[in-house]
């Protein structure tokens, strides 16, 4: 799939599976759609753009993602996503809400583990999915500048963004 987005070319799961050398039925025993498919591979993709290896299970990965950005910041996973944009949107095209879902899940993760935050308190998970969904958005509108500014740059504007949210939540 991988090599067929940045190659421009058609992707549907009969490509995919031809590319792979697999039947198309062996690909639709694993996946129903192609929605799951790319947001698996968008995951992967991330995580050896952070020099990780990707687990094979789809939650792993998804935790290995989160375990990544809380170790080393946002800046090298924005750095990568920036750097991959244009497979990184096609691919967020193919898998339609699941990368929202995925970008909101690792922001989430980020946030409730922010110092400020009290994990038993309605207002205080509230405030963090807020600042999730707002960072979400912040990163989906970066990406569609024509001349975004880098990545440090993104990263320390959500990180205020999320210390403006708690902040406000008081």
């Amino acid at each position: 799939m991988a090599s067929l987005v940045e190659e421009a070319a058609p992707v549907t799961m009969s490509a995919v599976a031809q590319r792979a050398g697999l039947s198309r039925q062996v690909l639709h025993n694993h996946y129903d759609s192609i929605e799951p498919l790319a947001a698996q591979v968008l995951v992967r993709r991330m995580l050896e753009g952070a020099g990780q290896e990707a687990p094979p299970e789809p939650e792993a990965a998804l935790q290995a993602i989160v375990d990544a950005v809380r170790r080393d910041g946002l800046a090298p996973f924005l750095a990568f996503i920036q750097r991959d944009r244009d497979v990184f949107l096609a691919l967020r095209e193919l898998a339609h809400g699941q990368t929202t879902a995925l970008l909101a899940r690792v922001f989430s993760e980020l946030v409730s583990g922010h110092p400020d935050i009290d994990e038993s308190a309605a207002a205080d998970r509230e405030a963090a999915l807020f600042a999730a969904g707002g960072m979400t958005t912040l990163v989906d509108a970066w990406l569609h500048v024509p001349a975004p500014p880098d990545a440090a740059a993104q990263a320390a504007l959500l990180e205020r963004y999320a210390h403006a949210v708690f902040t406000a939540r008081r």
